[in-house]
């Protein structure tokens, strides 16, 4: 019996391969940071991950095979998760601590709402001392932040939002124990910020798709100017929004002939978006 020769692949080849999905990795990651940083702790950012891999991946196998229940080794091969985290994830509610999603949060709510770090006097929350054995502002931090995060580090954080004042002596006084993550008009930016970058997701996946499956590509096209002068710019603006605008009124009214709700949908859209970033220098 003689062995077939083994297919192998240019070991430059994978490497390129490898190295193209990383940084095409850290580059949606980035993404995902520049609209996130700041506002969630890393903690629950690790966690949402977690969550969403386990229920991308379950979806995706069953969508190769439907009627098929998915074994939790399945999910542990595809992605490389501890399946002890995985069962927790499957079963556990999505609930993530408010500790763990923003500390500053968390930290004012307990001051303001636990009797223990109240006055017994009038119950209005205790003035703390910066360091002490017990009810002193770093014991809340140590708790809240854990090691390498010191508590005038934190005082100053929560002192820039108003929500402490720290007097000169080093005393700590709670003025606002709301902690704004994010404001209103954020939120709503931010909504239509996930759905944009959802609805484009689509395109390139299925476009990635499309060449196996012998299926025409969807339309997936940006266009730039690298030597826009920036005395132009402004004027430039104008023109590239209102032509933008005037598409985006032609295709909706396209759209809204094509509509028929009789039976079952598709549900369709394009999407419209201008865009700058700072010029690398030659």
């Amino acid at each position: 019996m003689h062995a077939q020769p083994l297919n192998t692949t240019d070991p430059n080849d994978l490497i390129h391969s490898e190295n193209a999905i990383i940084e095409a990795l850290r580059q949606s990651i980035r993404c995902v940071l520049r609209l996130f940083g700041g506002r969630v702790h890393m903690r629950a950012f690790m966690e949402v991950v977690k969550q969403e891999a386990v229920r991308e991946a379950q979806r995706q196998l069953q969508q190769q095979q439907p009627k098929r229940k998915i074994k939790r080794s399945e999910l542990n091969m595809k992605l490389g998760l501890d399946s002890r985290v995985i069962s927790r994830i499957q079963n556990e509610p999505d609930d993530i601590p408010r500790r763990d999603i923003c500390p500053e949060a968390a930290l004012l709510a307990r001051w303001a709402r636990d009797p223990s770090y109240h006055n017994t006097v009038n119950d209005e929350p205790m003035v703390l001392s910066m360091y002490g054995a017990s009810y002193s502002f770093s014991g809340l931090v140590s708790q809240y932040f854990g090691r390498g995060v010191s508590a005038p580090m934190v005082a100053k954080r929560l002192a820039s939002q108003g929500c402490v004042y720290i007097n000169p002596k080093g005393w700590i006084q709670l003025k606002k124990p709301d902690w704004v993550w994010i404001e209103k008009d954020e939120s709503r930016l931010l909504q239509e910020a996930c759905c944009a970058l959802n609805a484009h997701t689509n395109t390139l996946i299925h476009n990635m798709q499309a060449a196996k499956n012998g299926e025409d590509k969807w339309l997936d096209r940006r266009l730039h100017s690298l030597r826009v002068p920036p005395e132009n710019a402004q004027e430039a603006r104008k023109l590239i929004n209102s032509k933008l605008i005037e598409q985006k009124n032609e295709l909706s009214a396209l759209m809204a002939e094509l509509e028929d709700q009789s039976g079952s949908t598709t549900i369709m859209g394009a999407g419209y978006y201008y865009w700058e970033e700072e010029s690398k220098p030659d």
